[in-house]
């Protein structure tokens, strides 16, 4: 009769690079590792996996360098992806995360959009699992309809804020985001909302109202144009707020509206 091999304390690197340890031995079939980490993970797996360093730590750092999928209250890997049509695809929380995560550390991104050079995320954030609970925070912030796509916004209830957080973010449909939206490569060297017409050799006010480009008059200075466009961009951002409210979509005493009722555009923007 051959004697059972214990093989509890045995060791190993996983292909992640992560070191781990048997805690637990039962059978071939049977094993509890430890992965040698702060988190101290442990995770049922085969013992051929251990060898062939398969098995995956939730806390391995592995969107951008930096995200990891961690572990919920009760020790569950959150879900990351779904079936769909009989495939496996992201869910649409992972796929915000993930691209959060972009923003922040991917240094090619950063390179093609300058905008997004000093964008980061809290520490918090870069553990899925703790993101998935701030993001039910924010979804029960307003009552957007299901059908309505949201963007994940870290500036508009802080202008120029460069750090994704819940106390910095909000979820907001893309029409309401893209009130806020600056594109500077597009608009050249003038003021925000304005261009010079060179048939009239005037500046030209134009803003998007109701989501629709109108023009704002013809104007002898770069400033007074600027000025009409202000007048009528933050007419603009009053009156989607309040139809949000008529709709009932947000509320009179949350963050949203209060930010949107008092934005202010500056020449500078």
């Amino acid at each position: 009769m051959s004697r059972k091999i214990d093989r509890t304390g045995e060791t190993n690197v996983s292909n992640e690079g992560c070191a781990m340890k048997i805690v637990e031995y039962n059978s071939t079939l049977d094993i509890v590792i430890e992965f040698q980490d702060e988190h101290k993970y442990r995770l049922h797996a085969q013992y051929k996996d251990f060898k062939n360093g398969q098995c995956k730590n939730p806390f391995y750092p592995s969107v951008y360098g930096y995200g990891y999928l961690g572990t919920d209250k009760e020790d569950n890997i959150p879900k990351a992806h779904e079936s769909k049509d009989g495939k496996s695809v992201a869910t649409w929380e992972y796929l915000k995360w993930q691209s959060m995560l972009q923003r922040c550390f991917d240094n090619k991104l950063k390179e093609k959009e300058p905008t997004y050079k000093d964008v980061t995320c809290c520490k918090r954030w870069l553990c899925f699992s703790y993101f998935l609970e701030d993001l039910e925070i924010l979804k029960q912030e307003y009552n957007w309809s299901e059908d309505i796509k949201l963007n994940l916004d870290k500036d508009i209830l802080h202008k120029g804020n460069k750090i994704y957080s819940l106390e910095n973010c909000v979820l907001v449909p893309q029409w309401i985001n893209s009130l806020f939206t600056k594109n500077d490569t597009k608009r050249g060297k003038y003021l925000i909302g304005v261009c010079y017409n060179k048939q009239c050799k005037k500046y030209q006010a134009f803003c998007n109202i109701n989501r629709k480009l109108k023009g704002l008059g013809l104007y002898n200075t770069p400033e007074e144009a600027f000025n009409a466009y202000k007048i009528a961009k933050e007419n603009e951002i009053k009156r989607v707020a309040e139809d949000c409210v008529l709709k009932g979509y947000i509320t009179k005493d949350g963050r949203l509206y209060n930010v949107m009722m008092g934005y202010q555009i500056k020449i500078d923007d």
